[in-house]
């Protein structure tokens, strides 16, 4: 979206990754590359605009170079005096170029500075309506066949992640499947590997029971394939028998997934701990609550042994 926006407003789009230019020298040369230099000899005259990706992964001491840069007055342009008696020129001057900076956390703490000065856009997530619509004209153009409960599957299982869903049908007509339904998309294993959730949607996800919907099996991404594939002979269910999943254990290996692709092990611990009795539980005899720290306490045994002796394969 930043490139068409940048295109419309008549820029040639120059991008950079943050996560990628690490070091301040690196990240300042590229700044100043794309904000004060242009083409002389190709055709294209148009000024920069920088697009900046993934600028949450970018250190403090990068952050700050940006915000020397954008921060640079009309009067440090001017000439001075060096102890030697002779002017030099300074090459700093008024930012006149368009800097478009893209995160996923606009939390992290280097990023408290810049957002004092920037102007923040949040972009909510995509309607599945109009995904889902603009996934079948996609799928037409390409001259693959998708009916609409396939792509509502593939949708629902990756989130309404748009890379997400047009990286798996391209990757499953690159495969030869030119006809997508239902049961492929829900034994697909591609797609995945951007998905993960913060820690307070997790302890929702283990604290809340989930909305009652229409039910999909294997539109959840955590699901082991042996349950979905029932004795399949390969990855796109070719003589695949159907097995009955509960919606307990949809639930259970959902949650399982969202905690092994969050990292943060010690923390959601930490927070169950916190946080489990103040849960509301019909169980008179508190024997859900007994069994919840024997759980706890097993885990936290378990991040001893791996702290002190080095078992890594604990984990």
């Amino acid at each position: 979206m930043a490139h068409v926006i940048a295109k419309h407003a008549g820029y040639n789009v120059v991008e950079m990754n943050a996560s990628d230019d690490r070091s301040p020298g690196a990240f300042q040369t590229h700044i100043e590359a794309a904000t004060q230099m242009k083409s002389v000899l190709g055709a294209n005259e148009k000024p920069n605009c920088l697009v900046i990706d993934e600028i949450d992964g970018a250190p403090l001491a990068s952050i700050n170079v940006l915000l020397s840069i954008t921060n640079r007055k009309a009067g440090m342009a001017e000439s001075e005096v060096q102890p030697s008696g002779a002017k030099s020129k300074g090459r700093s001057g008024l930012l006149l170029r368009p800097i478009i900076c893209i995160c996923n956390d606009l939390y992290v703490p280097a990023l408290r500075l810049l957002k004092q000065q920037a102007f923040l856009l949040h972009f909510p997530s995509t309607l599945q309506s109009r995904l889902v619509q603009r996934l079948h004209q996609i799928a037409i153009l390409q001259g693959m066949k998708a009916d609409i409960g396939a792509l509502t599957t593939l949708c629902e299982k990756t989130d309404n992640d748009i890379r997400s869903c047009i990286n798996t049908l391209q990757f499953l007509y690159s495969r030869g499947k030119k006809e997508l339904n239902v049961r492929t998309v829900q034994i697909a294993t591609v797609g995945l590997k951007d998905q993960n959730k913060g820690l307070f949607s997790i302890w929702q996800e283990i604290f809340q029971l989930p909305r009652v919907r229409r039910k999909n099996l294997g539109t959840d991404p955590s699901l082991p394939a042996s349950l979905l594939l029932g004795g399949a002979e390969d990855e796109f269910g070719r003589g695949a028998g159907q097995t009955a999943v509960s919606s307990s254990t949809q639930q259970f290996h959902r949650i399982l997934h969202l905690s092994v692709s969050s990292g943060e092990y010690e923390k959601l611990s930490q927070g169950l701990y916190d946080n489990f009795l103040n849960m509301k539980v019909k169980d008179s005899s508190l024997d859900s609550v007994c069994l919840a720290l024997e759980w706890l306490g097993f885990s936290d045994l378990l991040g001893r042994a791996i702290l002190c002796s080095q078992s890594f394969q604990l984990m």
